[in-house]
């Protein structure tokens, strides 16, 4: 997971979605992979 500041609210979805919000104000969409997925990313943004 990658943020410009420090994150400061993680938030959990539907469909696997995570939401973060880190210090500078940006809010951004993360979207969990299948348990076992082998392309290599935990998460994609």
């Amino acid at each position: 997971m990658y943020a410009k500041g420090e994150v400061r609210s993680i938030k959990g979805g539907p469909g696997g979605l995570v939401f973060t919000g880190d210090a500078t104000g940006l809010v951004t969409v993360w979207k969990l992979a299948a348990a076992g997925a082998t392309s290599g990313a935990a998460m994609a943004e």
